[in-house]
């Protein structure tokens, strides 16, 4: 293994980043599933369901976040990987607070005639698209650049 610059945050050699955005993103995608789950059956428990799911996913967003930033600062200047790697930054940040108010939309009494499940439910959907998105950015970050692998000296497009 070669020593090398852009090595991030690791642990005991892994990059922490990747492994630590499972979470966040499965407890969304979860939540928009409970959301429409709800109000097919009409029953709370669903939208319950989904209120503590977005908000768990917020909680376990915040160490994903911070690997992440400590990922992107370690990507050298002018590498090819930098421009799609601040995409994949504010897409990503976006999604977490389009999260942030799915969350607040699910707080209160569940009425299928109230206007706040429907707003939660869409901003789950947005929050939804940004995350594949984001997570395809992600994607493109570790298989075409290279950011993140055991060996990050021989990146591609270095």
């Amino acid at each position: 293994m070669t020593s090398s610059v852009g090595k991030g945050a690791r642990l005991f050699g892994h990059p922490m980043h990747p492994v630590l955005t499972d979470f966040p993103i499965a407890l969304w995608s979860t939540s928009l599933l409970a959301d429409v789950a709800g109000v097919w059956r009409g029953e709370v428990v669903y939208r319950e369901f989904a209120f503590w799911s977005i908000a768990l996913g917020l909680i376990v967003a915040v160490p994903a976040i911070v690997a992440g930033l400590i990922d992107y600062a370690a990507i050298p200047q002018g590498h090819p990987a930098a421009k799609g790697a601040t995409w994949h930054m504010w897409i990503m940040l976006g999604a977490a607070s389009v999260f942030s108010c799915s969350l607040v939309a699910h707080i209160g009494r569940f009425d299928l005639s109230s206007f706040a499940i429907w707003l939660g439910i869409a901003f789950s959907a947005v929050g939804l698209i940004l995350l594949m998105v984001g997570g395809w950015l992600g994607g493109e970050m570790v298989f075409r650049y290279g950011i993140g692998s055991r060996d990050d000296s021989g990146m591609k497009g270095l």
